[in-house]
């Protein structure tokens, strides 16, 4: 919570080991606490992508009850990658007032990283695929082949 002080640390800390990722997100997130939106932007850039950076500084926003600019950050994650499931949770729970649970406390990204734990990841889809193609191999069709061919 000694925000003045954690910045102090960790611009040190990033200047003398630029490739640490912890420093940089812990940096990035000091920073928007401080209210240093563009410089917490470019922190959070030195380790994920600009979409990602978006989405951390909209759940540090929500967190402290800034929820117009919460969204607005939402939502540049999303024009950056349309796809982003937690941002897309975050944002629809935000926006959907009359949904259970999403009075102002509820309203941040913590209820979009439950929602996002139900869709699997990459790792996960690619195990499934492995288990699915040691049992039967993918066959692909050749070009201009029809579903009748294949019988």
């Amino acid at each position: 919570g000694d925000w003045a002080n954690a910045e102090t640390y960790l611009a040190q800390a990033v200047k003398h080991d630029p490739n640490h990722k912890r420093a940089w997100t812990n940096y990035g997130m000091t920073l928007a606490q401080l209210s240093k939106l563009d410089e917490s932007y470019q922190a959070f850039c030195k380790v994920v992508r600009p979409a990602d950076a978006h989405c951390n500084l909209a759940f540090i926003l929500g967190s402290q009850g800034k929820l117009e600019e919460a969204k607005a950050q939402y939502r540049e994650s999303l024009l950056l990658d349309p796809s982003l499931k937690i941002a897309q949770a975050a944002l629809y729970r935000m926006e959907s007032p009359n949904l259970p649970g999403t009075d102002i406390a509820h309203k941040t990204r913590f209820d979009a990283v439950e929602a996002a734990a139900k869709v699997p990841s990459i790792t996960e889809l690619e195990a499934r695929m492995k288990k699915y193609e040691s049992v039967a191999p993918v066959v692909v069709p050749a070009a201009g082949t029809q579903p009748n061919d294949l019988k």
